[in-house]
């Protein structure tokens, strides 16, 4: 079963797999474990993607293990996400390419140092992306949005409080913000 987000960057993923299979068949020996989670580092390349779509996993968690929450909710709190995340087992957290024993670094911008502003509480559904982290302002005035759906949208400081306040939460404003997926 794909997720939304696998589905969403197929060709990334496939184009990434093909080069991944070429080095194999010259005669790399890797195995394909190792393979996927080369894959995933390329993916998620900054801890304001990791932390967007560990969000995006925290709504789509299975409820059975959840009792009495309803399904599509993000963490109400900081506490609670980084106890969802510190839950996770390590080796799915390395796959993400987050150190299990150091948690708190990944909720800071590689970028600048400053902590991300992650937006908690939203309920809806994993047919699109939320915006739910952010980094910036950077020094060129604008603020990078990471979205649940692994997407990145570079905002104008007026359009990322409108994304962090969720009045403009999936699409960017045509010709304020940029979209790279």
């Amino acid at each position: 079963m794909f997720t939304y987000f696998a589905r969403r960057h197929f060709g990334v993923l496939l184009a990434v797999l093909i080069g991944d299979a070429a080095l194999f068949s010259a005669g790399c020996s890797r195995s394909p474990e190792n393979q996927m989670q080369d894959v995933m580092r390329r993916v998620y390349t900054s801890n304001g993607r990791r932390l967007a779509v560990l969000y995006g996993r925290y709504m789509n968690r299975p409820l059975d293990k959840f009792p009495g929450r309803n399904g599509f909710r993000g963490p109400a709190s900081a506490a609670e996400f980084r106890s969802f995340i510190a839950a996770m087992e390590p080796h799915v957290l390395h796959e993400f390419g987050v150190d299990a024993v150091a948690i708190d670094r990944l909720f800071i911008s590689e970028r600048d140092g400053r902590p991300l502003d992650v937006r908690y509480g939203i309920v809806g559904d994993l047919s699109t992306g939320y915006a739910v982290v952010f980094d910036g302002p950077a020094a060129d005035g604008t603020t990078t949005v990471f979205m649940t759906d692994g997407s990145t949208i570079s905002a104008t400081e007026a359009d990322a409080k409108k994304y962090r306040d969720g009045t403009l939460d999936v699409k960017p404003l045509q010709g304020s913000a940029s979209q790279d997926a």
